[in-house]
């Protein structure tokens, strides 16, 4: 883990106490509301844009293409990014998951072979009180089947 990746923590936890403070009846903390939202966001645009062009240098590295620097335009939502790409404004880097349907449907095309590990780790939350219903039991497995990984 990189240093950077530790901006994530504080930038949850200024936008959760923004997030308590811009319900308050008292000014002086709705604009604490208002200051921290507005550090929590800088702080998560920072992140992020490391996040995102980690993966692309990673991308472009498996390639043998240079990194085009700062010319790039990083969304930092996913569902924008592949809306823009099916809308032909660019490119977007994804998982097979979250394309399939797009690729099997034509509105996406993978111009490439190439693949390359994700970053970001995923993890699948539910309730402890249901992890013993059998739908949700296959679901898991194949999960982790898929990912070719065990749950510790």
């Amino acid at each position: 883990m990189e240093y950077i990746d530790y901006l994530q923590w504080p930038a949850m936890v200024v936008t959760v106490a923004s997030a308590w403070f811009i319900g308050s009846k008292r000014a002086y903390r709705r604009m604490i509301a208002f200051l921290g939202f507005i550090t929590s966001n800088a702080l998560w645009v920072i992140w992020g844009h490391h996040a995102d062009a980690s993966q692309w240098r990673s991308w472009l590295l498996e390639a043998n293409l240079a990194y085009p620097g700062q010319a790039d335009v990083h969304l930092q939502d996913f569902g924008l990014a592949l809306q823009a790409a099916r809308d032909g404004y660019g490119v977007a880097l994804s998982d097979e998951i979250s394309s399939s349907r797009d690729l099997d449907e034509g509105r996406l095309v993978q111009p490439f072979a190439l693949k390359v590990p994700a970053t970001m780790s995923y993890y699948c939350l539910g309730s402890k009180d249901r992890r013993t219903e059998p739908e949700l039991g296959i679901l898991i497995d194949a999960l982790v089947d898929q990912a070719g990984r065990t749950i510790l």
